[in-house]
């Protein structure tokens, strides 16, 4: 099959006499398998945590994510662990969200680290 995955992006900014939009319309793309998981994890302060993907979602599949910071007040982070180190590649603040292609090429699946106190954050993980 192809084109099962299919998302929109849209953006608008205006600011004090300065204005940009940006609309990707309808954009689709194709998935090995019907595999993904969502639902949204408590992310606890001060220490790094998985984000649970699942028995069928590995680092060899893993595709899109889609995530979002629930929080009203917090940041929380998103990254990889490299067995010594969490590293980050995302910062959403509160109520932010992000679409994005997971590389394969990490070292790990997702985790996350939320600033100051805990978060919710809402994640959708497809396989690739």
């Amino acid at each position: 099959m192809a084109n099962e995955l299919s998302m929109q992006l849209q953006s608008l900014l205006r600011y004090t006499g300065v204005s940009d939009q940006y609309a990707s319309g309808s954009k689709v793309v194709n998935q090995a398998n019907q595999y993904f998981i969502k639902g949204i994890q408590n992310i606890g302060f001060a220490i790094w945590e998985a984000i649970d993907v699942g028995a069928e979602i590995t680092i060899g599949n893993i595709g899109y994510t889609v995530f979002q910071n629930l929080d009203a007040t917090n940041y929380v982070q998103i990254g990889v662990w490299t067995g010594a180190a969490f590293v980050p590649g995302q910062r959403l603040l509160p109520g932010e969200i992000s679409i994005s292609r997971w590389s394969q090429s990490l070292i790990s699946l997702p985790y996350a680290y939320a600033n100051t106190a805990a978060v919710n954050l809402f994640y959708t993980i497809y396989a690739d």
